[in-house]
Order: structure tokens, then sequence, then C-alpha cells
């Protein structure tokens, strides 16, 4: 049997993939700034930077921010 605190955490996550929220980290792995860059032809700095900005609008545009 799982415990309350476990079976909270299953229905937090069904409510995250009911919304189309998902779990990020907030600061984005080296690798993810390789392909980041990779992809939009910048440095690994604005990479960084653009991880950032759409993670904080992603959480304003969630909270209502």
């Amino acid at each position: 049997m799982a415990s309350h605190a476990f079976e909270h955490a299953l229905d937090s996550l069904g409510v995250l993939q009911e919304t189309g929220l998902t779990i990020a980290p907030r600061k984005p792995t080296v690798r993810m700034c390789e392909i980041g860059a990779a992809i939009g032809g910048v440095d690994l700095s604005t990479a960084h930077m653009i991880y950032e900005a759409m993670l904080e609008a992603a959480l304003a545009h969630a909270f209502g921010d």
C-alpha cells in the first residue's frame, strides 16, 4: 500500500499532466545549453539566458503573474 504522501505526489503529477505543465530544472544543464545553442545558432550564455527567460515566462503564465 502506498503512503498518503506518495499518493498525493502522484495526484499532483496527474494535475500537472492534465494542465500541460511539466517538471523542469530551474537551471539548465550544460548539455541543455549546448543543444539549445546549436539549434538556435547562439552561444552557450545566450542559450542559458533564453532557457531561464522561458521558464520564468512559463511560471508566470501558470500562476497568473
